[in-house]
C-alpha cells in the first residue's frame, strides 16, 4: 500500500531544501534579516512536511500489513483498529 506521488513530493522537497540550504551558507545571506527570517521559516516549515510525510508513510504501511494479515486470517482487528486511529489522528493534527 502507497500513496502515489510520494517519491515526487520527496524529490522536489529535498532540491527546495538544498537550495535552501545553499542560500544559507552563502556569506551575504544574514544581509537582508527580512528576507533571511522568511527563508529560515520556509526551510522549517519544509521540515516540518518531510517529517509528517514520512510519519504518514510510515503508518500506512503498518496499517497495509495488519490488513494483509486481516485478510489473511490473523486476528488483529484490535492492532488494525488502533492503527486506523493513530493514522487518522496524525492526519487531524498535521
Amino acid at each position: 500500500m502507497r500513496i502515489s506521488g510520494g517519491t515526487f513530493e520527496a524529490a522536489h522537497s529535498d532540491a527546495e531544501l538544498a537550495s535552501i540550504e545553499a542560500k544559507i551558507s552563502g556569506p551575504d545571506f544574514w544581509k537582508d534579516q527580512a528576507t533571511a527570517q522568511k527563508t529560515m521559516q520556509r526551510r522549517r516549515q519544509i521540515e516540518e512536511e518531510v517529517t509528517l510525510a514520512a510519519s504518514l508513510g510510515s503508518r500506512v504501511d503498518d496499517v497495509g500489513v495488519l490488513i494483509e494479515w486481516a485478510q489473511g486470517g490473523e486476528d488483529v482487528d484490535a492492532d488494525l483498529a488502533r492503527g486506523m486511529d493513530d493514522l487518522a489522528h496524525t492526519v487531524e493534527s498535521g
